[in-house]
């Protein structure tokens, strides 16, 4: 009997890289597709084919994408990824004629991808949010307050905060849109929320092909890289229904399919909880939910064959795990030692030895890592 074949994207990603471990465990043959090219052909020991997408425009990559699951016809696409995940949505109905998928429809993406219009729709439906900022009522509100913050990010999802400028000033504020509009297209101007990495928590969230929760993950951030906001370089898996609680409502009413995750983060000042970004994706730190007993590969490939899964039991992992991505706490090491002395190394030391398993885990399949550093990635 033939095992069911998978297709996944961004294979040369840590998230990739855990999906095809836990989906070869699962009994899946998996094949890969991605705009990395490594060198001498290198791919991790789970995977059984690889595929070179086309890494230019939008359009390119959809088509490049399209053509793949047209020629080798998998039984499921799992998209994981910003850019995939985009261009199976656009592309669901052409894709769904050649293999199973879940993913969001045009409308609902469309609005989850848009910092703009994802919290235009999240304070629409009462959840409370960051507020976004006009470019006048920003300046106005600059100059009226040398104190204040405002975050400058790209309107579109790029992730690794990439493009995320904090400003005090209008002329800071007009150099930070200007550089991403350069790099990444237009600008939001959002509301600051003050506190430090540890008023950080995040909700990944699975919803089957009928918009059912299915699996929610949430974590709290304990040092993320740069330090003013951006990867999660240590966390800790947590059981935090209010968060779940607080988003669910913008994916129901959005009809929500496959997977998103959404950053939360406590006032410092007021101590209420606000959604500063929806990413409408599996998180880089995807390996974590595994980790901690969640196998949210698995999961998704069954959703979208059109199993019939029951909401799993929350929390079905196990909380209080710790995460470590350890090359960007290498970088947040340097970075601390370089500005308060060895004050830092205790701490850094105890997250080292907590979230050593994970270092361990990544180096079960070691071929793309050194395929990744031979590439500079």
């Amino acid at each position: 009997m033939s095992r069911t074949r998978v297709l996944m994207t961004n294979a040369n990603s840590d998230a990739g890289l855990s999906a095809a471990r836990s989906l070869v465990r699962a009994g899946y043959d998996v094949s890969s597709a991605d705009v990395v090219d490594m060198p001498y052909g290198v791919k991790s020991r789970f995977i059984s084919a690889h595929h070179i997408l086309a890494n230019g425009t939008a359009d390119a990559y959809a088509a490049s994408l399209l053509d793949v699951v047209d020629r080798i016809r998998p039984d499921v696409l799992l998209p994981l990824g910003a850019q995939s995940t985009l261009g199976s949505a656009v592309l669901r109905e052409r894709l769904d004629a050649m293999t199973a998928l879940n993913v969001p429809d045009q409308n609902a993406i469309a609005v989850a991808d848009d910092k703009f219009a994802s919290m235009a729709s999240l304070e629409a439906l009462g959840i409370a949010c960051a507020q976004i900022h006009s470019y006048a009522d920003a300046v106005t509100a600059l100059s009226g307050n040398p104190a204040l913050t405002l975050v400058v990010k790209p309107r579109a999802n790029v992730g690794a905060a990439r493009g995320v400028r904090y400003v005090n000033t209008r002329g800071e504020l007009d150099d930070a849109i200007a550089a991403c509009r350069a790099s990444y297209g237009d600008a939001v101007i959002q509301e600051f929320v003050p506190g430090g990495p540890e008023t950080m928590n995040t909700a990944v969230l699975l919803y089957s092909r009928e918009s059912r929760l299915v699996a929610p993950f949430t974590t709290m951030k304990k040092r993320q890289w740069p330090t003013t906001g951006g990867l999660t370089v240590v966390s800790r898996s947590t059981r935090d229904e209010a968060i779940v609680e607080l988003v669910n409502p913008f994916f129901e009413h959005w009809k929500w399919r496959g997977p998103a995750e959404v950053e939360v983060k406590r006032d410092s000042r007021t101590g209420e909880q606000k959604v500063i970004e929806i990413n409408p994706r599996f998180p880089a730190y995807f390996r974590f939910a595994d980790r901690c007993g969640l196998d949210l590969a698995t999961i998704a490939v069954r959703l979208a064959l059109k199993e019939d899964i029951a909401p799993l039991d929350y929390p079905s992992y196990r909380v209080g795990v710790t995460y470590m991505n350890p090359r960007l706490l290498m970088k947040s090491a340097g970075w601390h030692v370089r500005r308060t002395g060895v004050a830092e190394v205790p701490r850094i030391v105890t997250e080292l030895g907590a979230g050593f398993q994970c270092a361990v885990d990544m180096l079960r399949d070691p071929l793309p890592l050194l395929g990744r550093t031979l590439k500079g990635r």
